[in-house]
């Protein structure tokens, strides 16, 4: 779940603490006006197919969340600071007990069939401010010195004022302050923010840096990729709008990136050979990267139809090389042309969505294309012999010529259980990792996914393809909360496709919005099968104990070895009536190899067991198999000072940390130790060959870490 800076405003509503859905056309807005939650997300059942936990944003002095919804009859519910709530202004309930709204087929809500409070929502004052402070003192050890070093302290800062301008206009935006670690000045910058306009008929966001949401559509054509599904905003800025043409609800967002820097095209190669042997190169950078995006639908929740359309252009600033070669003894000669390009891809999807006998059906196929773009164009003579080569640049004239990179297709179903919303769902984790309110309901999933790439982009066409199926599951069983999700894949990469060509990698896959390769998923990068099983068990304990493991298994296919087994415990144990002891364990277990010859003892970096992932896995006679087990332990004193304020004293690598995207406190501190260390995805895709002992040398640098640290964690 996204958690909002927001914690706790000083100036109080006139209307209690309740929620009301208000019609704007069809765009249902749902409003939360309880000033003393720190976060809140509405559940609901919504559209026939999907379940949705939509996090609402701060709009003055209230919560406010904008839904389109066909005509039909919907259950939902809020989560308000990790409890299910009903909306005590709707007095209408379902047959499971959930908060129900019904929309009529003019997009209005219908009046609720027994008597209760439809006042709209309003504050007593315009402007309003919240505050979170985070600070930290931490001492380190680097591995086998004598003491411990002290580094300079820590304070971030974050202020958010929240305007309701006019009962049609509001807007937010994020301030941040932070210390330096290196120099004794502060910095303060402009974070992030949003301007929101709704009238009758239309909704308008011009959005910076926040997550704005996403398609409903089943394969994500916008948003809600990456390893820890953020929504589509983070790292951009641009508008979003939403109406109602026709009676059908339509969608479009443009959005640019945050990035001032220039995107620069990669230098010629250094030699003619290179520059022959290359024919097309392009940076890794996003930047000056755009995208449109369009989705209309219609229908209704028994059977219902949807269009949606993306086109990203600017990004990955290249060069093509178009050179013919001529050799004349021992002197080559290459003439042709050089193009700087940008890559620019355009993808077209269409879906259905309906029920079965209690199951709720959705599918999409999806349609795009991937191109390099020629800004300009270059003459180009390269002329090499054994002792020197000798480059000859012409005149750089405009030019439009367009490259083909990708075609790609893809095509997704799912099943789902139609259940009432938020009934048997489980509760918020007690240690969340990003966005994990958006946790699907039980489902079942199946895509496919081809991408035939050019000969420009390796050197050689070709075709690959992915096959995946999914299994989601939830439940309750005496108290403790149950989450299970396997995922299997099978891949085709014939001869050709190089690393960066992996289907997790955004690299070469445009509609891709973050990479996917998570931790879990570094070991089977480049494996022709790829399976993943994600468990999770968590339990209030006496009603104050809380205890949580979750497990993660990945294996190149479930009957081969595993990779990786990767098991986090935590729990928390009350002290008294102020104090809490908290500790969290990571154990990680990793597949090796052990190589008894030299050319592989020497390629592979010496001798002793290496990790079984990355480019060129060694096979045969000679090589023993094991495995070996990492743990990271994090121990915490935590003193209440109230509600929203507490004191931590603790030992080890903090799991919860800010994640920046969102800038949420999250579980992400153990992975953003591991990226930092070179477990990255853009330091896979440079150095493939080198993975597994990136990945050893971050995980052993992660169980020799000693920190220990004092945090303060405040919300105003």
């Amino acid at each position: 779940m996204r958690i909002p800076i927001g914690a706790l405003c000083i100036v109080l509503m006139t209307v209690g603490a309740s929620a009301q859905p208000l019609s704007d056309d069809g765009v249902v807005r749902f409003v939360y006006p309880d000033t003393t939650a720190r976060s809140v997300a509405l559940a609901g059942e919504f559209n026939g197919w999907s379940a949705t936990a939509t996090p609402l944003d701060r709009e003055g002095s209230a919560w406010v969340t904008r839904v389109f919804l066909d005509p039909g009859t919907y259950d939902y519910k809020f989560f308000v600071d990790g409890a299910w709530q009903l909306d005590p202004n709707n007095p209408e309930r379902s047959e499971a007990g959930n908060s129900l709204v019904r929309v009529g087929d003019d997009g209005a809500v219908l009046p609720a069939r027994s008597s209760g409070s439809t006042t709209p929502v309003a504050s007593s004052s315009p402007l309003t401010w919240s505050m979170r402070y985070l600070g930290f003192v931490t001492a380190q050890r680097p591995q086998d010195a004598p003491r411990y070093d002290l580094d300079r302290p820590v304070h971030d800062v974050d202020l958010r004022l929240d305007a309701a301008i006019t009962p049609e206009v509001a807007a937010w935006f994020l301030a941040n302050v932070r210390s330096h670690d290196d120099k004794s000045d502060v910095a303060l910058r402009y974070d992030r923010g949003m301007l929101s306009w709704t009238t009758a008929s239309l909704s308008a966001r011009l959005f910076d840096h926040v997550g704005l949401g996403h398609f409903d559509d089943p394969a994500a054509l916008v948003g809600r990729v990456g390893i820890y599904g953020d929504q589509f905003g983070f790292g951009r800025r641009g508008v979003g709008l939403d109406r109602r043409l026709l009676g059908a609800p339509l969608q479009f967002w443009l959005a640019d990136d945050l990035d001032p820097q220039p995107n620069r095209v990669p230098e010629l190669p250094a030699t003619a050979a290179a520059a022959i042997a290359t024919p097309y190169l392009s940076s890794d950078s996003e930047r000056d990267a755009d995208t449109w995006g369009f989705r209309a639908r219609g229908g209704t929740d028994a059977l219902g139809i949807g269009a949606s359309f993306r086109w990203d252009r600017g990004a990955h600033a290249g060069r093509v090389q178009q050179l013919q070669t001529q050799v004349s003894g021992d002197t080559l000669r290459a003439v042709g042309r050089s193009f700087e390009t940008r890559e620019e891809g355009h993808a077209w999807g269409v879906d259905a969505r309906g029920s079965w006998e209690g199951v709720g059906l959705a599918a999409e196929f999806i349609r795009g294309r991937n191109r390099a773009r020629a800004t300009s164009a270059t003459d180009l003579e390269l002329m090499a012999t054994p002792a020197d080569t000798v480059t000859t640049i012409g005149a750089t004239v405009s030019d439009q010529t367009r490259f083909d990179l990708d075609r790609a297709h893809r095509a997704v179903l799912r099943l789902r259980r139609a259940h009432p919303a938020a009934g048997g769902v489980p509760d918020e984790p007690f240690w969340a990792r990003p966005n994990a309110a958006d946790r699907v309901a039980p489902e079942l999933r199946f895509d496919y996914e081809q991408h035939a790439f050019e000969p420009l982009v390796t050197g050689t066409g070709f075709t690959m393809r992915r096959f995946g199926i999914g299994l989601g599951l939830d439940a309750q069983v005496h108290g403790v909360q149950l989450e299970a999700d396997v995922e299997h894949h099978a891949f085709d990469y014939p001869a050709g496709a190089k690393w960066e060509t992996q289907f997790w990698l955004r690299r070469h896959v445009f509609w891709l919005d973050q990479d996917v390769a998570g931790v879990e998923r570094m070991p089977l990068l480049g494996t022709d099968r790829a399976g993943i099983v994600r468990l999770r068990a968590a339990r209030a304990i006496g009603g104050r104990v809380r205890a949580e493991i979750a497990s993660t298994l990945a294996a190149p296919g479930f009957d081969r070895a595993p990779r990786l087994f990767q098991n986090v415990i935590r729990f928390a144990v009350p002290i008294g009536r102020h104090f809490e002891l908290q500790a969290h364990s990571r154990i990680a277990t990793y597949r090796t190899f052990t190589a008894s010859d030299s050319a592989t003892v020497a390629r592979f970096g010496g001798p002793g067991p290496h990790f079984e992932m990355g480019e060129g896995m060694p096979a045969g006679a000679g090589i023993t198999r094991g495995y070996r087990t990492y743990a990271a332990h994090f121990v915490e004193w935590v003193l209440r000072l109230s509600p929203r304020a507490d004191l931590g004293l603790g030992f080890g690598v903090d799991p919860i940390t800010v994640y920046e995207p969102t800038n949420e406190y999250a579980d992400v501190g153990w992975d953003a130790f591991l990226f930092e260390h070179g477990v990255a995805p853009e330091s896979v895709v440079q150095h493939p060959q080198d993975l597994g002992a990136r990945v050893q040398a971050a995980e052993a640098a992660l169980e020799d870490e000693r920190r220990v640290s004092i945090e303060v964690r405040v919300w105003f």
